[in-house]
């Protein structure tokens, strides 16, 4: 049996711009999702990710290529056919109908009998952590509360694919954190494929199995959350991916697993060596902030730089300190804010100090 979920093969879809011209939203993508994966399609508006969900959906048909789920082509089956079910930011809650006839609406359509709607209803309720809330109306219930409403009442049909646009879009900071874990956990209860979009990188690093970073298109990198934030593929994905220091310079040499490259005429850095890199080619070594220390003293074992501290912020985790280093690079450090027992020392602008990084935390990028 196909252990796969959706495969998407060969698809692209092109749409006609205000004058006429051809708009390429999605550039020949092959994918494959297996059965019971949280995915995450991750990047900026435009870039794709929901045109491609809506192609899974059944809301757009592409212009090249097929779409598979469960292992049947999709072809020209519409939308209220496919195993699939969508969750969007807007809710699209009935304000005249209660919950529990919300959640229902569909088994009512698919004339499911009365006695087995009670029961799925009320299962589903209580996974979005609802029960009791079955008779109230939509404008009954906060933000969040509505976004379980929604939910409920795509899981209660049991489709093999859950597709999610941005579903916690609309709510604060902090309930969108907590939903976040909630839909990670009721993901991993029903068992179910989840197909998610979002624009928000720690979103997607939170709950996603996989995450497929998008630009104009196409893929650029598909891996597991750490992989993309640890060993991002290109400058694209890492620039996107959280917070980034690019030390641009030249390979000078290449010595089995590390390689040595020159930032400009001030300093020699090594870092471990990628596929493809070269002697004397041209590269970005990324850093990512967390990486660095800014200290007082030269540290055996880590690449220590001088420099001057022109900024700092106080961001109740974490101090934010910008260190231009030998005048002519800029860099971004978090440190961490630790108990009283182990505080940090600071250091105020104007300050003279040590960047130290290990040269593992360094990642060649060539393109």
């Amino acid at each position: 049996m196909n252990d796969l979920a959706i495969q998407l093969i060969d698809v692209t879809k092109r749409f006609q711009g205000p004058g006429g011209e051809d708009v390429l939203a999605v550039d020949h993508m092959h994918l494959d999702i297996p059965h019971g994966e949280f995915f995450s399609f991750l990047g900026p508006s435009g870039c794709g990710k929901t045109t491609t969900l809506r192609m899974i959906a059944g809301f757009e048909m592409p212009s090249e290529g097929q779409i598979v789920i469960r292992g049947e082509s999709m072809g020209h089956i519409p939308a209220f056919k496919r195993p699939v079910n969508t969750v969007f930011q807007s809710y699209a809650l009935w304000p005249h109908m209660t919950v529990f006839q919300n959640v229902a609406f569909g088994l009512e359509m698919a004339k499911v009998s009365t006695s087995e709607i009670k029961i799925r209803v009320a299962e589903a309720l209580e996974l979005v952590q609802l029960e009791g809330f079955d008779g109230r109306k939509p404008d009954q219930l906060s933000g969040g509360q509505q976004q379980r409403v929604a939910l409920a009442r795509a899981l209660v049909q049991k489709p093999a694919v859950l597709l999610l646009d941005e579903p916690l879009g609309a709510l604060d900071l902090k309930l969108r954190k907590q939903m976040q874990l909630e839909l990670k956990h009721m993901q991993e209860q029903v068992g179910i494929t989840f197909i998610y979009v979002t624009h928000d990188q720690e979103e997607a690093l939170t709950m996603s199995d996989r995450i497929a970073v998008m630009h104009k298109g196409r893929i650029q990198q598909l891996g597991g959350p750490e992989e993309i934030y640890e060993r991002p593929a290109t400058r694209y994905v890492a620039d996107f991916i959280g917070e980034t220091n690019f030390l641009e310079g030249r390979v000078a040499s290449l010595q089995g697993e590390w390689t040595e490259v020159n930032i400009g005429d001030a300093f020699l850095l090594h870092a471990p060596t990628v596929e493809g890199v070269t002697n004397g080619q041209e590269v970005a070594v990324a850093l990512r902030p967390e990486k660095l220390t800014v200290q007082a003293e030269v540290e055996p074992n880590l690449h220590c730089i001088s420099g001057t501290v022109e900024e700092v912020v106080y961001i109740g985790t974490d101090t934010r300190y910008i260190v231009n280093l030998l005048g002519d690079h800029r860099v971004v450090s978090r440190m961490q804010n630790l108990s009283s027992s182990k505080k940090l020392t600071h250091y105020p602008p104007g300050s003279e100090v040590i960047v130290g990084w290990e040269p593992s935390s360094g990642r060649i990028l060539t393109e």
